[in-house]
């Protein structure tokens, strides 16, 4: 009975091992950008260059850049925190998380952004199984403003990353190792966006991974999931609306679509002004029950050349599930 068991094991292990460990290679989506800008627009931006990094979503957005900036975003982990924590300096410096740094310039931008960085430990009755990867992402976007109507960007990134796996199976109360990757990864992405404006809309179409391919040592190659995004704004003096939806190519998945608001207000002495900008959006494949909406939240504030943007991110009107993330901007 014993053998029987172990085979019936063995087996078992041998179905659920026969691929490779991660096969969802998906990270251009509205709940997992590094822009608070973003992120308080409903997740996507491919159409303001008010975010120091939307060239992240849109390169095109390049084209409208005047002056070099810095900028550096952070996601804060949800541990429950008060909002004393969230405005108190010395507990964001501490339990912040970095998400991206990026370097912007007319026509030009550098970006550096971990997609992936995912680690998970946990053991049953039948298996132990660790397991650790990170993938990293350095980038080089352009942007073309010969044509009058419509500028073109162009994203080229370089992916570096690591997969560490172990499964263990149970034995007579004790766990043997049964499968154990350690693998280095290496690979290549692209994105192409435009950005324009037709009969007073401002619009911004994005391909992204229209070109991808990770290599891994010792296992098959993959790529990432090619994403196309779409989005549309009308302008006022204080407010703009902007709609987008996005969704996988060759891959079936229902498109997510996006509705925001911005507004932005001047304050202070008109010889020192300081710009507010507030965002609310709302993200979601059907809109039929609040549970099913991403509600998002944001804020900006500006004085000379220093930037600071929060956003929130809750799954229906559930606040206490609300996702922080923060980035600071120097630049004019």
């Amino acid at each position: 009975m014993k053998k029987i068991s172990l085979i019936l094991i063995f087996f078992f292990t041998l179905v659920l091992l026969q691929s490779f460990p991660i096969n969802d290679f998906n990270y251009h989506l509205p709940n997992n950008t590094i822009s608070p800008y973003s992120a308080g627009l409903g997740g996507i931006n491919l159409v303001s260059a008010k975010d120091n990094l939307a060239f992240y979503d849109n390169p095109a957005l390049l084209s409208v850049v005047r002056n070099m900036t810095f900028a550096a975003s952070f996601n804060v982990p949800d541990k429950n925190q008060s909002t004393n924590d969230l405005l108190n300096a010395n507990v964001l410096a501490r339990d912040s998380k970095f998400r991206a740094f990026g370097i912007q310039a007319q026509n030009v931008g550098f970006l550096y952004n971990e997609l992936a960085n995912d680690s998970f430990d946990q053991a049953d009755s039948l298996f132990n199984t660790y397991q650790d990867f990170k993938l990293r992402s350095f980038g080089l976007s352009f942007a073309d403003t010969t044509s009058a109507k419509v500028n073109i960007g162009l994203s080229l990134r370089y992916l570096d990353g690591r997969l560490v796996y172990l499964r263990e199976v149970m034995q007579d109360t004790l766990y043997y190792k049964d499968e154990f990757i350690d693998s280095k990864a290496m690979g290549f992405g692209t994105d192409l966006g435009i950005y324009g404006k037709k009969f007073g809309l401002y619009y911004g179409f994005v391909v992204h991974d229209l070109f991808s391919k990770i290599y891994w040592e010792g296992h098959p190659n993959t790529k990432i999931h090619t994403r196309g995004s779409f989005a549309a704004e009308i302008r006022g003096n204080n407010t703009s609306l902007i709609s987008s939806v996005t969704s996988l190519w060759n891959i079936h998945e229902t498109p997510i679509y996006s509705q925001a608001l911005n507004y932005t207000r001047v304050i202070g002495n008109p010889n020192q002004p300081q710009i507010l900008d507030l965002r609310f959006g709302a993200t979601s494949v059907d809109y039929k029950k609040s549970d099913n909406i991403m509600f998002t939240y944001g804020t900006s504030y500006m004085i000379k050349t220093f930037k600071l943007d929060i956003a929130a991110q809750t799954k229906g009107l559930k606040i206490n599930t609300a996702q922080y993330m923060f980035s600071l901007s120097i630049g004019a």
